[in-house]
């Protein structure tokens, strides 16, 4: 019959019950952003106001790009090197983009896309490029291929490996100290970039900041969505409003389950081998924890 150390109990106990709270706090972060998706009405697009909002909508632009790795004309892009992180612990992306409409029925309202969240933009694939050319250019040689990916020159496709080895080339001459991008430049391995659009005429549901557009030339454009202060989010997805409320939703349900029970058979195993009176006092611990947890994601906590 196998027995278990006491000793090594605590260890996976206390390691185990880590990460359960881990995973079970992070439900009340998504229960926030659930909270404020379904406390935030979708707005029509004539009739949308000040502040955060949520409009539904199709993109419509006349000034089309072309994204570098796919050549799919579109609104924006956003090139995401996986493997290479930024200052921000993020990974390296290059994006770019103009201006557009979001149309429904009501009319239209301006969209800035300045400091989207690159990761709630679709995707539209990846691929593996390898970075062994890297010193035929360099960070010089970034910004002259830059002009390439204007949807006036659609014609002259960019040769992507050369495009991913300078823009990573430009960013670690910026940012000395980066050990991901100096790993990818001198290890001249392969990297899984990741393109991601807002293409023309596509459905969307974006999320952001309504403002007074300081450079409206017609009364079609006297507001503008755009990334608002602080952590406000500012997000588009090629989802229905109903999917959205799904999806998070179902994130919350599955951490607080999952987390609840990975921190419940983690503080089973850690009183299996402690003395009474530490086992009182972990599970004094998590209580509060749990309290503190619902009253800071706003659900009312009540006793007696």
């Amino acid at each position: 019959m196998m027995t278990i150390d006491p000793d090594e109990a605590h260890v996976f106990g206390v390691l185990m019950a880590t990460i359960g709270a881990t995973v079970y706090l992070a439900a009340f972060s998504y229960y926030r952003k659930y909270r404020q998706f379904v406390d935030t009405v979708t707005s029509a697009a004539r009739s949308v106001a000040e502040g955060f909002v949520r409009v539904e909508g199709h993109a419509m632009g006349e000034h089309n790009l072309v994204s570098p790795m796919f050549q799919v004309p579109c609104l924006y892009f956003a090139l995401r090197i996986i493997g290479v992180l930024d200052e921000t612990r993020n990974p390296l992306t290059y994006s770019k983009g103009v201006k557009f409409y979001l149309q429904d029925e009501t009319g239209k309202v301006l969209v800035d896309p300045t400091a989207l969240r690159p990761d709630s933009v679709p995707m539209i694939g990846s691929n593996q490029v390898s970075l062994t050319g890297w010193k035929s250019s360099g960070p010089g040689s970034f910004a002259k291929s830059q002009a390439e990916t204007s949807s006036e020159s659609p014609s002259q496709p960019i040769h992507i490996q050369t495009f991913t080895a300078d823009f990573v080339a430009s960013y670690l001459a910026a940012h000395p100290l980066s050990v991901t991008a100096r790993m990818a430049l001198l290890g001249g391995g392969e990297v899984r970039l990741e393109e991601r659009v807002i293409a023309p005429y596509q459905h969307y549901v974006i999320q952001g900041t309504c403002v007074d557009n300081p450079y409206a030339r017609d009364p079609g454009d006297v507001r503008m969505i755009s990334k608002g202060p602080g952590k406000t989010p500012f997000e588009i997805v090629d989802e229905t409003e109903v999917t959205l409320r799904w999806e998070k939703a179902r994130r919350t349900r599955v951490c607080l389950w999952a987390g609840g029970m990975i921190l419940g058979s983690g503080l089973v195993m850690f009183i299996f081998a402690a003395h009474e009176w530490v086992a009182v006092l972990a599970c004094l611990v998590f209580l509060g924890t749990v309290v503190a947890a619902l009253k800071a994601a706003g659900i009312p906590v009540k006793f007696g």
